[in-house]
C-alpha cells in the first residue's frame, strides 16, 4: 500500500516538476540529501543486498569474513537510507503542498478567467451601447446639418423664384396697367369724337337718332362684357362644389380686369386656398403673399385668418422660421386671443426651437381661453410631452399621473398612448420597477403593444 501511494506521489512529483523542481535541486550532496529518482535506486540496492546477505548466511557460513563486510555496508546503507527517508517524505510533503497550492491557482484563475469574462464582457457591451449612442448623435447632428442646409437651399430658391415671378407679374402688370391705360385714353378719345360730332350735326335729326343708337350699343357691349367676368360669389361656389379649374378660372379673370382692392383681396386668397388644398405650396405661398399686398380695408379677423394661412403654407413647406414669423404677427393683432390652432400653432413652432418656456406658455392660454374639457384633457396631454421631449421626465410623469383617471373614465381610446407614455417616463427616470407596471398594461391590441415590449425586454436586461 505504502509503496502504491509511493508511486502515485512519484507521478505526481514528475508531472509536477515545474514545480518540484525547486524542491529537487535542494537535494545536493552537500546537504547530503538525494532526489526521489535516488532514492528509489538506493531501496532497489538496498533489497538487493539483504537478498545477498540472506544467500550469504545460507550459503556462507565459513565466510565470516566477508559476512562481516557485507553486514557493515548493510548497516551503512541502511543508516543512509533512513536519514534519506526523513529527506523524501519531506520533499513528498513539500510537494504536495505546492501541488495543492497549483490547484488552488489554477481554480482560483479559472473562477477570475470566469468572472473576468462577465465583466469584460458586460464592459465591452456598454462600450458598444456607448459606441452605438455616439454614432446616433453622430447621425443625428448629421441629420440636423443636412435638414439645416437644404432650408437655407430650400428657401433660398423659394426666395429667388418668388423674385422671378414677382418680377415677371410685376412686369405683366405693368403691361396690364399700361394696356388699360391705352385702353382707356382710346376710349376717352372715342367718347370725345362723338360727342364733337353730336355738335356738329345736332340740326341733323337722323344723324342724331344714329349717335343714340350708337351709345346704346357701346352700353350694351360693356354690360355684355361684365357679365362674363366671374364675380368672387360665384368663384366660391365653384369651390364649395369641387371645380376648382373653373373657380381658379374665374379668379385669375378677376385680377385680371379689377382694380378693386378688395376683389383682389379675395380673388388672391381664394386661389391661396384652392392650391393649398391641391398640396401646390409655392403657387399657394406666392397667392397669399398677393393678398398681403391688397390686404388694406380688411378686419382684423381676415388679416390674423391670412396671417395663419401663411404660417401654415410656410410649414408644410419645411420653412419654420418664416411660418413662426406670420404666425407672431397674427398673434401680436390680438394677444388675448382663445384661437386653439394659432396658439397650438405657436406652441409647436416653439418647439422646434427649443424655447420649452413659450410652447408652454402658448398651450396654458389655451385652457385658461377655452372650457372644453376635451381640448384641456388635450392640452394638457401636449404640456406633458413638451417635458418629456425636453428630458423633464418627472413632470412629465406628474401630468401623465393626474390624467390617468380621467383616461379611465372618459376616455379610454387613449389608455394605450397613455401607459406607453408612462412607462417610457418612468424607464428614461431610471424608476424600471414603475415602467414596467405601465408598460404591462397596453392592450396587445394597440398600436403601442409592440414597442412597450421591447422596453420590457430593455428593463429585463438591465435588471
Amino acid at each position: 500500500m505504502k509503496r502504491i501511494l509511493l508511486y502515485i506521489l512519484l507521478s505526481i512529483t514528475i508531472f509536477s516538476e515545474p514545480i518540484l523542481l525547486k524542491n529537487e535541486n535542494q537535494l545536493t550532496d552537500s546537504s547530503q540529501k538525494i532526489s526521489v529518482v535516488e532514492y528509489e535506486k538506493l531501496k532497489w540496492k538496498f533489497e538487493q543486498l539483504e537478498k545477498e546477505i540472506r544467500e550469504l548466511k545460507e550459503n556462507s557460513i565459513n565466510n565470516k569474513g566477508i559476512l562481516s563486510d557485507v553486514t557493515q555496508k548493510y548497516v551503512d546503507v541502511s543508516l543512509y537510507l533512513k536519514e534519506s527517508t526523513g529527506d523524501v517524505k519531506s520533499l513528498y510533503k513539500e510537494s504536495f503542498n505546492d501541488l495543492k497550492t497549483l490547484i488552488y491557482q489554477f481554480l482560483a484563475l479559472v473562477i477570475a478567467v470566469l468572472i473576468g469574462i462577465k465583466v469584460i464582457g458586460t464592459w465591452e457591451l456598454n462600450k458598444k451601447f456607448e459606441e452605438i449612442e455616439k454614432i446616433k448623435e453622430a447621425l443625428k447632428k448629421l441629420e440636423d446639418d443636412v435638414k439645416t442646409k437644404y432650408e437655407q437651399l430650400d428657401k433660398k430658391t423659394a426666395e429667388d423664384l418668388e423674385k422671378i415671378r414677382s418680377e415677371v407679374e410685376f412686369k405683366r402688370e405693368n403691361i396690364n396697367e399700361l394696356s388699360g391705360e391705352i385702353k382707356n385714353t382710346l376710349n376717352a378719345e372715342k367718347e370725345n369724337i362723338i360727342k364733337e360730332i353730336k355738335k356738329e350735326i345736332s340740326k341733323d335729326s337722323k344723324i342724331s337718332d344714329e349717335i343714340i343708337i350708337l351709345d346704346y350699343k357701346e352700353s350694351e357691349n360693356k354690360n355684355e362684357g361684365t357679365s362674363e367676368t366671374m364675380d368672387v360669389k360665384k368663384c366660391k361656389n365653384l369651390v364649395r362644389n369641387n371645380n376648382y379649374d373653373e373657380a381658379i378660372l374665374g379668379y385669375e379673370n378677376i385680377i385680371k380686369n379689377s382694380k378693386n382692392k378688395a376683389e383682389l383681396y379675395e380673388a388672391y386668397n381664394g386661389l391661396g386656398e384652392i392650391y393649398k388644398n391641391q398640396k401646390r405650396y409655392e403657387e399657394s405661398l406666392i397667392n397669399y403673399k398677393k393678398a398681403l399686398m391688397n390686404i388694406e380695408g380688411q378686419t382684423i379677423d381676415n388679416r390674423i385668418t391670412l396671417y395663419n394661412q401663411l404660417s401654415h403654407v410656410c410649414y408644410m413647406s419645411n420653412r419654420y422660421d418664416e411660418a413662426l414669423r406670420y404666425n407672431e404677427i397674427a398673434y401680436e393683432l390680438n394677444p388675448n386671443t382663445s384661437d386653439e390652432y394659432l396658439l397650438s400653432s405657436l406652441s409647436d413652432l416653439y418647439e422646434r426651437q427649443n424655447n420649452k418656456e413659450k410652447a408652454i406658455k402658448m398651450l396654458e392660454q389655451i385652457k385658461s381661453k377655452n372650457s372644453e374639457k376635451y381640448l384641456i384633457y388635450e392640452t394638457n396631454e401636449k404640456i406633458a410631452n413638451i417635458y418629456s421631449t425636453f428630458k423633464d421626465y418627472e413632470k412629465a410623469i406628474e401630468i401623465y399621473e393626474d390624467l390617468l383617471d380621467e383616461t379611465k373614465n372618459l376616455y379610454t381610446h387613449n389608455l394605450p398612448i397613455l401607459y406607453f407614455r408612462m412607462g417610457y417616463n418612468y424607464y428614461m427616470a431610471n424608476k424600471y420597477k414603475e415602467a414596467l407596471v405601465n408598460l404591462k398594461k397596453i392592450d396587445k391590441n394597440s398600436d403601442y403593444y409592440e414597442i412597450g415590449q421591447s422596453y420590457i425586454e430593455e428593463i429585463k436586461k438591465k435588471s
